[in-house]
């Protein structure tokens, strides 16, 4: 099973999709709109993987993909980009302690579910170690293999995986 960590910021992460694929390698990076983007390309990877590139190949690889959020776990240092001192503080010393976090273990059980679990093929894990739907721009296939295409573009190959 290949697990892919994605985030439920990947909600996020939905305006100009394709413009921003077309951009990729442009050195653009930081803040946290290209963090949910790349989560959300993330998905799209795990889903066109999935769908459209494994099917072909299944009898010679047998591979499963599932994907997760592991929650905000505060150690991850996610508010390391963040510039505005206030937006910081509260990342760091407020977020922590509301219930809205999640704690390491936590994270680790949805990792270990999506690798472990029969029923995990295709599925997104999210709050509360449950399966839920990921939002709908995540499984546009489209999207996805536009992503595929310029991924292997910027690499110089013609697969991913050959």
């Amino acid at each position: 099973t290949i697990v892919i960590v994605s985030s439920d910021l990947h909600k996020r992460g939905l305006k100009q999709s394709y413009e921003y694929i077309e951009n990729l390698n442009a050195g653009n990076y930081g803040g946290m709109a290209v963090y949910s983007q790349t989560k959300l390309f993330n998905l799209l990877f795990a889903n066109y993987l999935l769908k459209s590139y494994l099917p072909k190949h299944y009898d010679k690889y047998r591979i499963k993909v599932a994907t997760l959020h592991p929650g905000f776990i505060p150690t991850t240092e996610l508010s390391r980009q963040i510039q505005n001192r206030f937006l910081r503080i509260v990342m760091q010393r407020i977020l922590p302690i509301l219930p809205i976090t999640t704690t390491v273990e936590d994270g680790a059980r949805r990792i270990y579910k999506a690798a472990t679990d029969p029923e995990s093929n295709g599925r997104y894990i999210g709050n509360g170690n449950i399966y839920v739907e990921e939002h709908v721009t995540a499984r546009d296939q489209t999207l996805a293999k536009q992503l595929w295409d310029r991924s292997c573009e910027l690499l110089d190959r013609q697969d991913w995986i050959s």
